[in-house]
């Protein structure tokens, strides 16, 4: 597997890179690039150190809203859910079988997530029309997008239009039992893909500085109105 030249990462604040690289290497492909760094395909996760937790729970009337998540991209869904059963991973799906989108990326998106043992959430997606360069590779292969909530999703667009992120598609309205409405949009810089959204009937919640998923650089510095930070 080669490294694509990207000068794009997740900044991770860890108290024990060590076991988090071990962990991203042994079961979702990832290769170190350094001692504070690893990457599968074009997704680099770097580790800096700071105290980090898992944000706590709050009421079912709020969201968090920041940096959500990372999605990691399959080219087929179902293997990659066999795959993650089978090294013990701990799966979000509904029911024994993946989520879908049917609003996002032209013909929908298929996706279920993975809680991490150092506590953030990491999605696993395949999208309806995938692109070619992602087929008939390993079970979980680069990334998909970054997943943003905020709370006001024309804000969010505007802010994050100033770091060169521009609406794949107009905002779409998703609707479940869990969530409520949700208003969705997916930026691009060319690079980067963030997945932008709003719960509409739920009140936001800052996400926590001492969240694990911190920052996404290299980007000039810059804090979105959700909360999401941009990093040099």
């Amino acid at each position: 597997m080669q490294k694509r030249e990207t000068t794009r990462h997740i900044v991770v604040q860890t108290t024990n890179a060590i076991a988090m690289r071990q962990w991203l290497c042994e079961k979702l492909f990832f290769q170190a690039a350094s001692e504070n760094e690893v990457y599968n395909g074009d997704c680099v996760f770097r580790f800096v150190d700071g105290e980090s937790c898992k944000p706590a729970e709050i009421s079912e009337d709020f969201r968090y809203v920041g940096l959500g998540h990372v999605a990691l991209s399959t080219a087929d869904i179902r293997r990659a859910m066999e795959y993650c059963q089978s090294v013990g991973l701990t799966m979000v799906t509904q029911g024994n079988d993946a989520f879908f989108n049917p609003k996002v990326f032209g013909k929908g998106e298929f996706y279920f997530h993975i809680q991490t043992p150092f506590g953030f959430t990491l999605e696993i997606a395949q999208r309806v029309e995938q692109p070619t360069e992602k087929r008939n590779t390993q079970q979980i292969m680069g990334i998909d997008h970054i997943g943003v909530p905020c709370s006001n999703l024309e804000r969010e667009i505007k802010a994050l239009h100033v770091a060169g992120f521009i609406p794949l598609f107009e905002p779409v309205l998703n609707d479940n039992d869990t969530d409520g409405r949700i208003r969705c949009c997916m930026l691009s810089d060319g690079m980067v893909t963030l997945e932008v959204y709003q719960f509409l009937d739920r009140k936001s919640v800052p996400m926590p500085q001492c969240s694990p998923i911190y920052a996404i650089g290299s980007y000039p510095p810059m804090k979105t109105p959700g909360g999401l930070i941009l990093c040099s």
